[in-house]
Order: C-alpha cells, then sequence, then structure tokens
C-alpha cells in the first residue's frame, strides 16, 4: 500500500509539474503573442482618416481643400471563412469527408469568381491579380483600390450587401487632395503623397499643422467575419489639421503667371523665370510664380514629361 501511495505521489507530482509547465507557457511566455492573435482574430481595426486643413489666398479663396473617399479592402481569410458546407445531406444522414471537401472547393471557386469578376469591372482591375490577391488566404488585408470616389463606393456597397459579403470586403475612409486652380502658384502651394503627407511647398512646410490625428475603429466579429459592434466596440475620434491663411492673392498671382509667361516667350527664355510680387509697406508675398510649372492635381506629370524630353 505504501508503495502505490508514492507512486501516486511522484505521478501526481509529475502530472502537476507538466501542467504548470505548460499553463507557464501559455500564460507567461506566449501571452503577448496569443494575446495579440485572439486580438486580431475577435475584432476589426478600421482607421478614421482626419480631414487635411484647407489652404486658403489672402481673400479667402481655396487653393487647396480635402475631400472624402474611399479605400476598397479585401479580407481573403474572411472570404474563405464565410464559405459553410452543410455535414448532413438532406435526410440528416453524415456526408462523407470527401464529398464535404469537393463541395466546399466548388463554392469557395464560386464565390472568388464572383468577386474578382465584379471588382475587376469596378475598379477596372486585372482579374487575375484579383484572383490571386483571393487566394493570400491568411491575409485579412488586401489593398484592391484607393482613394476611389463615391460614386464607385456605392457600386461596392451595393455588391456586398448583395452577396452578404460583409466583412469579405469593405471601405474604409479616406480623403484626396483637391487644387481648384489647377497650375496655379503650383511651386507655392506644394502637393501631397499617397499617405497624405505633404510632400512639397506649404503642403510640406506646414504638414503637422494641416495633417490633423487619424482616429480609430475598433468593433467585435464572430467566426465568419460578420462584425458585432453591440459585443464590443472602441471609438477613437479623429482630430482634423489646422487651416493655413496665406498672403497670396489669386488674382494677383494670376496676372503675375501672365506676365511671366509673356515674358519668356518674348525673350525666347529656355530654363524658365522668376517673378516675385510683394506689398510695400508690409513685405507680404501677393504672388510668388516660377515656371516650368505643373498640375497639382497630378504632380507624377512632371515626372512623365521630364522623362519625355529626355526622350525628345
Amino acid at each position: 500500500m505504501q508503495r502505490i501511495l508514492v507512486l501516486s505521489g511522484i505521478f501526481g507530482v509529475l502530472t502537476f509539474g507538466i501542467l504548470f509547465c505548460k499553463l507557464w507557457q501559455l500564460q507567461v511566455v506566449q501571452h503577448e503573442k496569443l494575446e495579440n492573435k485572439a486580438i486580431t482574430q475577435q475584432t476589426r481595426e478600421i482607421s478614421s482618416t482626419a480631414n487635411r486643413g484647407t489652404i486658403y489666398d489672402a481673400n479667402g479663396d481655396i487653393l487647396a481643400i480635402s475631400g472624402s473617399v474611399q479605400n476598397v479592402i479585401l479580407s481573403p481569410r474572411d472570404v474563405l471563412a464565410t464559405v459553410k458546407v452543410d455535414e448532413k445531406d438532406e435526410f440528416g444522414n453524415a456526408r462523407s469527408e470527401t464529398a464535404i471537401e469537393a463541395e466546399k472547393e466548388t463554392k469557395v471557386q464560386a464565390t472568388y469568381d464572383l468577386i474578382a469578376d465584379e471588382m475587376s469591372e469596378i475598379l477596372g482591375l486585372d482579374r487575375e491579380d484579383v484572383m490571386a490577391r483571393l487566394k493570400k488566404t491568411k491575409s485579412a488585408y488586401e489593398v484592391l483600390a484607393e482613394k476611389v470616389e463615391d460614386d464607385v463606393a456605392d457600386q461596392i456597397r451595393a455588391f456586398i450587401d448583395e452577396n452578404d459579403l460583409e466583412g469579405c470586403l469593405y471601405l474604409t475612409a479616406d480623403s484626396k487632395r483637391y487644387y481648384p486652380y489647377s497650375t496655379m502658384a503650383s511651386q507655392v502651394i506644394g502637393f501631397v503623397n499617397k499617405a497624405n503627407e505633404g510632400a512639397y511647398g506649404l503642403e510640406a512646410l506646414y504638414n503637422l499643422d494641416l495633417a490633423g490625428q487619424d482616429g480609430k475603429i475598433i468593433t467585435a466579429k464572430n467566426a465568419s467575419g460578420t462584425e458585432m459592434p453591440s459585443a464590443y466596440s472602441s471609438y477613437t475620434d479623429a482630430v482634423d489639421g489646422y487651416n493655413v491663411h496665406t498672403t497670396i492673392d489669386a488674382t494677383i498671382q494670376m496676372y503675375a503667371e501672365k506676365t511671366l509667361e509673356e515674358g519668356i516667350q518674348k525673350f525666347d527664355v529656355t530654363n524658365g523665370g522668376f517673378c516675385l510680387v510683394m506689398d510695400p509697406d508690409t513685405g507680404a508675398v501677393l504672388a510668388m510664380a516660377s515656371s516650368p510649372d505643373y498640375d497639382l492635381n497630378d504632380p507624377n506629370s512632371i515626372v512623365a514629361s521630364t522623362q519625355s524630353a529626355k526622350l525628345e
């Protein structure tokens, strides 16, 4: 009897030791990793983009302003999770694993085809590229398109609702910079990059003031990827950027640019020119014209025109 008690005690200590080591590994060693994994599986985080401040001229005319647009996001992992197959037939009998897998594969492919066809048509994307993204089944964040206008975003929303694809496809709010005067004062105003950060001119100089601070929306989701805001939600409001009022007068700026262009043509200037108009009493810059200029709404055209010039 004593021998049995001793052996029981030894096995008990060993079992407890193994359990303790496992619990230590899960709760201490792998705590952060498992916690992050659980958060990723159970919640969805969406950024709320802050509105970039507006740039005005001396008379209050808008030189640069931001408008609301949407980014189209695909979650291949959720697409796969939403495809369900009955494990029993119509008579209540268990189906074979082969039959279940075959049906699931067929349904998954049908969903892939549906999304690839529609997204390639609405967004003008290559169908094969969309299909390749769909097959990244471990990914939950594939950007299909950035900064799409409201009319396109409405088509995406309608497609999601009609086909019950909430969580598989979704839209995130973003902003796009617009320059009403196009090329006017382009060297002064500057432009923003894809991340809405000032890359040149006043946009870069006052970027911290104009940018604001993005917000965050975190919601719970179930196993199929459907959001459950009532279960858990966390909101951090976006803080809009400050507006910038310049001393530039749009009317004087246009006359300065016109005068500069006429002077360049008259004297056959090949390397461009510069024109500055200031208030003699205060020193305020009323106009600052440079040549050549570019379209602020399409700053990438600078590269294109430069390359074309080199080829010629």
